[in-house]
Order: C-alpha cells, then sequence, then structure tokens
C-alpha cells in the first residue's frame, strides 16, 4: 500500500526488477556511502488476509495495476479450514529431516559453486550452471509447450496467460532447487524425477492461484452477469428501468445477489469497463448494440 504514495513509487519499480535475480543495484547512504550490488534477487514469505487481497487482485484483472507484481507471487496456498478437532501430535521423521536439509545447505551451496560450466552472465557477473538430462528436458519441452499453447488461447483470460507466462520458468527454478536438496549438490543435471516433481508443485501452486483470483473476481462477475441479463431482456419493474439504470434502482428491485451496495457497484463498473453501459450524470445508460 506505501507504494501507491507519489514518493514511493520508484520502489515499486525496484521489487518488480528483483524478479530475474540478474539485476545490478546501487544503494547509496548519506552516512554509509554507496555499495554495488552486480545481481539482486529477493524472496518474500509471509500471509495475507483474502480481503485486502482481493482489491490488488481486481486491479489487476482490470488493468490498472496490472504491471507483473501480483504473477510474481507464484507459490500461493489457499488454505481450507478444516472441522476442528483436539489434535496432539506425536514428534514427525518429517521434522528432522527438514532441519538436516537445511543444516546440509552449506554444503549444496559448496557444491553449486564447483559445478561445471561457468556461465557468464554478464560483464561482471557469473553462475554455475546445471543442465536437464535428456529426459528431464524432453519431460519440460512438453510441459512448456502445452502451458503454452493454453496462454496463446484466444479464450485465456489476461490475467491467467501473465501467470502461465511467468510459470515457464518457476518449473526450472523449482526443479533446479529439487535436485540440489536431493543430491545434496553432487548431482551434475537435473533429473527427470526432479523435473517431473516441479511440474507438478508448479500445477499445484497453479490451482491455488487461481482460486484464489477467482473467488476475489466471481461476486463481481456474478452480480455483473445478473445485471447484464436484466439489460438485455429489456426489464421494466416499478422500481427499475434498463434504459436508465442507477445504483439505487438496482438495489431497489431486490434481485438475488444485487443486494449489497458494494456488489452493484461492482457489478455497474464492470459492465461499464467492458462496453455494456455507459455513464450518463448520475446514471448508466445501455449499450444499443447489446440487441444486434
Amino acid at each position: 500500500a506505501a507504494w501507491e504514495r507519489p514518493e514511493k513509487a520508484g520502489e515499486r519499480q525496484f521489487y518488480l526488477k528483483l524478479w530475474n535475480g540478474l539485476s545490478p543495484h546501487t544503494v547509496r547512504r548519506i552516512q554509509r556511502g554507496s555499495h554495488y550490488i552486480p545481481a539482486c534477487t529477493l524472496s518474500l514469505l509471509g500471509g495475507a488476509q483474502p480481503g485486502p487481497l482481493s482489491r490488488y487482485i481486481l486491479e489487476a484483472a482490470r488493468g490498472w495495476n496490472n504491471d507483473g507484481l501480483l504473477q510474481r507471487f507464484q507459490l500461493l496456498v489457499q488454505a481450507e479450514l478444516p472441522e476442528y478437532r483436539r489434535v496432539v501430535r506425536s514428534p514427525s521423521r518429517l521434522d528432522s529431516e527438514y532441519a538436516n536439509l537445511f543444516h546440509n545447505l552449506p554444503v549444496v551451496l559448496d557444491a553449486l559453486k564447483k559445478a561445471r560450466p561457468i556461465v557468464q552472465v554478464r560483464q561482471d557477473v557469473e553462475r554455475p550452471v546445471l543442465t536437464f538430462d535428456a529426459e528431464g528436458q524432453a519431460l519440460y519441452l512438453e510441459w512448456l509447450e502445452g502451458t503454452a499453447k493454453e496462454s496463446r488461447h484466444a479464450s485465456t483470460p489476461t490475467l491467467k496467460r501473465s501467470l502461465l507466462e511467468k510459470q515457464a520458468g518457476l518449473v526450472p527454478k523449482l526443479a533446479l532447487i529439487l535436485e540440489l536438496v536431493a543430491s545434496l549438490g553432487g548431482s551434475r543435471h537435473i533429473s527427470a524425477l526432479s523435473t517431473a516433481r516441479a511440474i507438478a508443485l508448479a500445477n499445484l501452486y497453479r490451482a491455488h492461484t487461481l482460486a484464489v483470483w477467482w473467488s476475489a473476481l466471481k461476486p463481481e462477475l456474478e452480480g455483473a452477469a445478473l445485471l447484464a441479463k436484466r439489460v438485455k431482456e429489456r426489464t421494466r419493474t416499478k422500481t427499475f428501468n434498463h434504459e436508465r439504470i442507477t445504483t439505487r434502482d438496482v438495489i431497489r428491485a431486490g434481485w438475488k445477489g444485487l443486494t449489497d451496495p458494494r456488489t452493484v457497484e461492482a457489478a455497474i463498473a464492470e459492465l461499464e469497463a467492458r462496453g455494456w453501459i455507459k455513464r450518463d450524470g448520475n446514471a448508466w445508460t445501455p449499450n444499443p448494440r447489446i440487441w444486434e
């Protein structure tokens, strides 16, 4: 929310830049001088309430703030509250295995630095590279082709298209991490097993992300569809006239799903954005092309 203030507008661009992990940045401090970082990367961990998050989803869907920031949060999980039960859990073997992986991370990273080949990304940035093995490469390309076709399909919404396009880079990153963890950095190639696991995770996270997005859009779209139906049917009642639509008249009509002022306002805004209606003072008039 701070990025919406004019003096903070530049920070949003900085965080967008950190996505690929290769962009340089210079930190300037009056007291401590300047520091040049050849390659910046950032990972954010945390949670968000559905209410405040829905606002940003709606803005991106309408194209107001759709600069790719929302799509960068790809490892998104929507929790479902189970029925309450008092459970006493015994210590899990997975807890100790998980702790051991973190304990061995320095070994993994040290092994990665010794990996070959070394690729020069820019003049001052070099990176060790792990490639897919033949089976892993074929598996990734098959998944990538299916994802690209879905992304370019005419029926795919713009918001979903942006997510699919970024997943093309997510799967190799996940596969690399999984391979390093499984082999403690000793592998020279990303195996088909790590690739398959990465694809499964990416598909799972995609389903969760879309569920979060659609749940934010659903009330607004359902309301817009209901109101559009009334307009298309040229509905006239004692309180509603399709030729001149006001928020007050829609609420007074008492139609199911269109009784809450915020929902009605959102539905009207959605129809206006899609060209079904246009503002006329304090009311809206329908587009004659609706009936063509």
